[in-house]
């Protein structure tokens, strides 16, 4: 499965960020914790969101704080998939 709204990585020339967002493990869910990670398709950024006072804290008084990346995978996207989309291809070109 290819991230969501891209293809898989040829450009071998530059950097690229790949972001994963893991879903909420059980204990988290049952204490009716909330992910405090977003994504902002139109300006390709991962947004952190203060979802408590510690987190405020740790963003320095920021209510959000976003990051650019060049493609995301979702909670529902498998190591496989990222393996697919960002490493095989890289790999692959190490043997030429």
């Amino acid at each position: 499965m290819a991230a969501v709204g891209e293809t898989k990585l040829v450009d071998l020339n530059g950097i690229q960020v790949c972001v994963r967002v893991r879903p909420l493990n059980d204990r988290e869910r049952n204490e009716g914790l909330r992910s405090c990670v977003t994504f902002d398709e139109p300006s390709r950024q991962v947004v952190l969101q203060a979802v408590d006072k510690e987190t405020l804290m740790q963003l320095r008084g920021c209510t959000a704080k976003g990051f650019a990346f060049d493609r995301r995978f979702g909670v529902d996207q498998t190591s496989d998939d990222i393996y697919d989309n960002c490493v095989a291809g890289l790999v692959e070109n190490l043997f030429k």
